[in-house]
């Protein structure tokens, strides 16, 4: 290139030209950077090409000028910021080329590219934007060139079916991942978006490549060139698995929600009241049971079936715990159009709106008329067979009472013919003596008379009461003592510790005595015949200990021996309640019975809480 060749290029060329020598002074520069920098041509002349870039670049620069010098190339390609008057940086891509013109020896022929950099910039936040869009909605987009059958997927669509975004996309590979059951369908579709321009959007299934199930919401149509041929078709993948499993849950929800409906309806009384009380709805059963109509019913409340059964304040705590948003459970006896009366087991819970605000109530009722029946015949056979053991009981003991009563009475027969000889003889200081003897002898029918009332006492109706455990152990041992006595049964007793339990006593003192009585019977043929009461306290519990000279009861029958009616006595000689009675009291004292294996004699414990003194 000449020098006229070259003032040519500087005064006209549209982009940047700049001469420098072999140390990269400046010698000349074009019109076009005095204009784009701001600067005038004497400036450039005291810098070198590394002043006006940016700091960072010209340190780039140098070394990529040095080996451009060592090199055999004609020709390399930079970007630098080029700094302009106004401080600030213009984006430069040069072309230098090694020449030799006047002292020159490079020359730079640059391009603004600042704004094509921005608009790079800008298309590249935008296309960001979309991908995260696309993966927030979980849509993605497809497009298939039909001439070369090849496809393109956005990430999105990569994602949905579980394919590295670095594996090319294949138009068939995408239709064999759906499912077998819905690839027809989009088959039929497709061919007739491509053949006919019609469009389409359905939801189907795939398979994605990790073998998940996945639905999908998918759209396609078609693009024609100018002369009408189809020529790629397009459209978008959105997952909808999400949405899919809510739909099927609330489907699966409201069927549950009708058949328990059903099922309520066919089994319970239902009803519901609005936030005041009043009967919005009743089912059949409701209206057979209470025998009104259900035009009667609607818009009343319940106090249209009150039996009188219940204090108000029963009613009133049922109230007040249900407008409280709490649930609501009792038995009510209510009473029926025709004026009988009926049980139902009730159970009562608030409905809130979307505001959680108190709107109705719901009631589901359980016919237990029958059931308070059943319960009352059985109360009164339990009653009877209470009964029952404690008359086996005294009868049982009979024989001993009576010989219990007749030794004092022998003693104050005795001692009264002796006061009477005292008197006719005038032995008057000797009174005392014999008169404190019928006292003791007196005191002794007392304490019989008075663990037979005990025993045969109707106690279970009977108020809870604290007892001292030691006048109970008192006198029922008082009453059994001369029976096992006259059974050549030696009774052995340690010291009771005083301790209060709260009980009804009759029915604690029972099971005492059904437990001796039982043992006299288990032992009454051996040779060593004994039985032992052992009383102790462990912290806030009494253990009571019934032992005897047996060696336990067989493992095979432990689990029966406290079941109604079963007994090991012969026929005639026991009823098989007594021990289940004797566990029935002592569990409605909140304590326990129970066979003691680790005894080595057979031994019956008991274990009652105490009160505090």
């Amino acid at each position: 290139m000449t020098e006229s060749a070259l003032d040519i290029l500087l005064e006209s060329a549209p982009t940047g030209v700049v001469l420098y020598d072999k140390d990269f002074k400046i010698i000349k520069v074009s019109k076009h950077i005095l204009e784009k920098t701001g600067f005038d041509e004497d400036h450039f002349r005291t810098l070198s090409i590394y002043d006006i870039v940016h700091e960072k670049d010209a340190e780039k620069l140098k070394v990529k000028l040095q080996e451009f010098e060592n090199s055999n190339n004609e020709t390399i390609s930079v970007d630098n910021r080029v700094i302009s008057s106004s401080g600030k940086y213009l984006m430069i891509r040069s072309s230098i080329k090694k020449v030799s013109i006047g002292s020159g020896c490079y020359l730079s022929i640059g391009t603004y590219i600042g704004d094509l950099r921005a608009e790079a910039l800008k298309c590249k936040v935008e296309v960001e934007k979309y991908k995260r869009l696309e993966k927030i909605a979980k849509i993605g987009l497809w497009e298939i060139d039909l001439k070369t059958n090849t496809a393109f997927w956005s990430e999105e669509t990569y994602r949905i079916h579980k394919i590295p975004i670095n594996e090319k996309a294949q138009a068939q590979n995408s239709i064999s991942m759906y499912h077998e059951e819905d690839r027809a369908k989009i088959i039929e579709l497709y061919t007739e978006c491509v053949e006919n321009g019609k469009p389409y959007e359905t939801q189907l299934r795939i398979i994605d490549r990790e073998g998940n199930l996945v639905w999908v919401a998918t759209r396609g149509q078609v693009v024609y060139d100018s002369a009408g041929k189809a020529i790629k078709t397009y459209g978008t993948f959105q997952d909808i698995t999400e949405q899919k499993l809510n739909e099927f849950d609330k489907v699966k929800a409201q069927n549950l929600a009708g058949l328990y409906q059903e099922i309520l309806d066919d089994f319970a009384i239902v009803v519901k009241t609005d936030a005041q009380g009043k009967i919005t709805y009743v089912n059949d059963k409701f209206c057979e049971i209470s025998k009104y109509g259900r035009d009667e019913l609607l818009g009343q409340d319940h106090r249209i079936l009150n039996s009188g059964t219940h204090p108000s304040s029963f009613f009133k705590n049922m109230w007040e715990t249900i407008t409280a948003g709490k649930f609501w459970r009792s038995e009510v006896c209510n009473k029926a159009k025709d004026g009988s009366l009926y049980w139902v087991d009730t159970f009562i819970s608030p409905l809130f709106n979307d505001n959680r605000i108190i709107d109705g109530f719901m009631a589901i009722r359980i016919d237990t008329t029958d059931k308070k029946k059943m319960e009352k015949n059985i109360e009164e056979e339990r009653e009877k067979a209470t009964i029952s053991s404690k008359m086996a009981t005294v009868g049982e003991m009979s024989a001993g009472i009576a010989h219990e009563i007749n030794n004092p009475l022998a003693v104050i027969s005795g001692t009264v013919d002796i006061l009477n000889l005292k008197v006719q003889k005038e032995k008057y200081d000797q009174i005392p003596k014999q008169v404190k003897t019928i006292k003791k002898a007196i005191e002794r029918i007392s304490k019989i008379i008075k663990g037979l009332k005990r025993v045969s006492y109707r106690s279970h109706h009977a108020e809870l009461e604290k007892v001292s455990m030691r006048e109970i152990m008192d006198d029922t041992l008082d009453f059994s003592r001369e029976m096992l006595k006259s059974k050549g049964i030696d009774l052995f007793v340690e010291d009771l510790p005083e301790c209060l339990i709260e009980c009804r006593s009759v029915e604690i003192s029972q099971v005492i005595l059904n437990l001796i009585n039982n043992a006299r019977d288990a032992i009454s043929n051996l040779e060593d015949k004994w039985i032992k009461i052992q009383t102790f306290q462990m912290g806030n519990q009494l253990r009571v200990n019934v032992i005897d000279s047996g060696k336990g009861i067989p493992l095979d029958i432990q689990d029966k021996i406290m079941e109604s009616f079963f007994t090991t006595k012969e026929l005639g000689k026991g009823t098989g309640l007594g021990l289940s009675l004797s566990k029935r009291i002592i569990e409605e004292h909140n304590g326990q019975l129970f066979i003691d294996n680790e005894n080595e004699n057979t031994c019956f414990s008991l274990i009652l809480p105490i009160i505090a003194e």
